[in-house]
């Protein structure tokens, strides 16, 4: 559980005139709706992989890397499939939003344990400073950062790694927190459950890509010819 001794503020929402019976409508989570609107993520990501390899060795560069820059566009939301898993919005059923919550973090590298500790008290407090500090406003827009984001930026992956490589070490730090977070205002040491939460998660994710990683090592050198 986040610090509950940063609340400072209370916040005037402006509330639409919606009624509660609307509302409640709107919301609805569905489990067969949720299962095409995942699988067929996944199923997209599955595709444009699959065309990637076949393009490979058959087709022209050019052919490929628009295979891939597809694929990519693709994968990149996989953040927002996670998001919304996050909230607990997609599915009826529990142990299914569960499910592809934890295959969506694993495919996109996310933790779920840090995202939703400051994401909860990001809603609290939405875009009021002092109290949200995930998103501080204002945010500036460059080109170059558009370019990176539309076609290719290791660095968040390599702080992901790095990120996770601390957190299985049982260590976290100002750098590893969203926004402008400090460590003690999401996980205090009291926390003690939410930080192993966080911790073993790495560990998973760090050890499932490493056996993915190992296997696909193997798997391409024994199919190289002799």
């Amino acid at each position: 559980m986040p610090n509950t001794e940063k609340v400072t503020n209370t916040i005037s929402w402006y509330r639409i005139p919606l009624k509660g019976e609307s509302l409640k409508k709107l919301s609805q989570r569905s489990d067969l709706l949720g299962s095409l609107q995942a699988c067929g993520h996944l199923g997209l990501l599955i595709l444009t992989g699959a065309a990637a390899l076949y393009a490979k060795e058959r087709f022209s560069l050019p052919v490929l890397l628009s295979i891939l820059f597809i694929h990519g566009t693709f994968y990149n939301f996989i953040l927002n499939g996670f998001h919304e898993l996050c909230h607990s919005s997609v599915f009826k059923t529990k142990a299914l939003n569960n499910f592809f919550l934890k295959v969506f973090s694993f495919l996109g590298w996310y933790n779920p344990v840090m995202f939703w500790t400051s994401h909860s008290e990001h809603h609290k407090y939405t875009l009021h400073q002092p109290d949200d500090l995930e998103v501080v406003m204002p945010i500036k827009f460059t080109f170059i950062a558009f370019i990176k984001s539309a076609i290719v930026n290791p660095m968040p992956f390599l702080n992901s790694l790095m990120t996770n490589i601390r957190f299985s070490f049982g260590k976290i730090s100002k750098k590893d927190m969203p926004g402008e977070w400090k460590v003690n205002d999401l996980f205090p040491p009291s926390e003690v459950e939410n930080r192993c939460r966080l911790f073993n998660w790495a560990r998973a994710l760090l050890v499932g890509h490493g056996i993915i990683i190992g296997v696909s090592i193997y798997t391409g050198l024994w199919l190289l010819p002799v």
